[in-house]
């Protein structure tokens, strides 16, 4: 499985010069309209087709069709978009180009397909982008929100890690040191950059897209993203799985973030604190997540991950106790 690296990212001045050596007339873009017409309104090109992605669910993309003719795939948009492409080059097995236009999620260096299955996120396949072109312009067109929210997919290796060392010690799974160290300097070396990545500056876009570079390298080499999905992810997917709706994936992941560190006594306050300081939206009421949901979530959370056979977390060695979960997670952000 091959992966983006970080020299596979060009940071674009001029996104028009940087695509021109893309061959339009046999690219087939997926998109959505706001990020289409964000972007053509620079580069003014002429693709074969263009697909609008309009969910992830496996059926729909099954059903997304190809011209003849069609040479190369090109994601423009967030991670729906850059996904639905990664699907198009891995079914059709066509060299993928992403154009991100926000940094939210990681897909743009990721080999793994994110599809959705009943509303649950699964991970199907495997098709790396040859390349990855960010203009600044372009991204920080975004709404700032989103763009912070992408920090959350590298400071999960805080609850991660903690589940990571209790199952070795469990003798669930098998830890690599090395990995978990590296993993840790990555999320150190992006919380340093908070305060950036909450302006949505040059210098916070590029922290987290080399974050995100980092930790996919980590997971290639360990052949999981053990350093860095854990109870977190666990517990947005439960969220995901009830309520059958979409959230801002970054936000609801600081949520499982803060959530999981109280369950595991991990720091909650300091992994807060950079939260706030990148300016990253986890309250459930403003993310778009009722207070019966917040709460079913965790009540559901132990059987969720037995029946899903996700790894071993903190949230096996002891079932979260929702009540007092709710309170000290109110306590925390009050």
């Amino acid at each position: 499985m091959i992966g983006t690296t970080a020299e596979s990212v060009r940071y674009s001045e001029n996104l028009e010069d940087d695509v021109a050596h893309i061959e339009w007339p046999s690219a087939v873009v997926c998109t959505m309209e706001e990020p289409w017409e964000l972007v053509q309104g620079v580069i003014r090109v002429t693709p074969l087709q263009l697909h609008y992605i309009s969910e992830m669910g496996i059926g729909y993309l099954r059903a997304l069709s190809l011209p003849p003719g069609t040479r190369r795939i090109v994601g423009i948009g967030g991670g729906s978009s850059i996904d639905a492409a990664k699907y198009l080059g891995w079914a059709y097995e066509l060299p993928v180009t992403a154009i991100p236009t926000i940094a939210s999620v990681d897909a743009m260096v990721t080999p793994a397909i994110a599809v959705r299955t009943h509303s649950i996120v699964k991970y199907i396949g495997s098709c790396a982008p040859k390349e990855v072109i960010v203009s600044d312009p372009i991204v920080r067109a975004a709404p700032a929100r989103l763009n912070r929210a992408g920090i959350s997919d590298v400071l999960s290796c805080h609850t991660a890690q903690f589940d990571w060392r209790l199952a070795e010690e469990q003798e669930q799974d098998v830890r690599d040191e090395r990995v978990s160290r590296i993993a840790k300097e990555v999320m150190e070396c992006c919380s340093a950059q908070a305060g950036e990545i909450r302006e949505v500056s040059p210098v916070g876009i590029r922290a987290m897209i080399e974050g995100f570079c980092a930790i996919n390298d980590l997971t290639l080499s360990w052949g999981s993203a053990r350093m860095e999905e854990g109870s977190e992810h666990f517990f947005a997917y439960n969220v995901e799985r009830i309520t059958r709706r979409h959230f801002v994936h970054g936000e609801l992941v600081a949520l499982g973030i803060l959530v999981m560190s109280l369950h595991q006594d991990n720091a909650p306050e300091t992994i807060k604190q950079t939260l706030d300081q990148a300016g990253v939206e986890y309250r459930p009421e403003a993310i778009g997540l009722e207070h019966h949901e917040f709460r079913k979530a965790l009540e559901t959370l132990g059987d969720f991950v037995r029946d899903a056979r996700l790894w071993y977390s903190a949230i096996d060695y002891h079932a979260p106790d929702a009540e007092k979960l709710v309170s000290a997670f109110r306590e925390l952000t009050r």
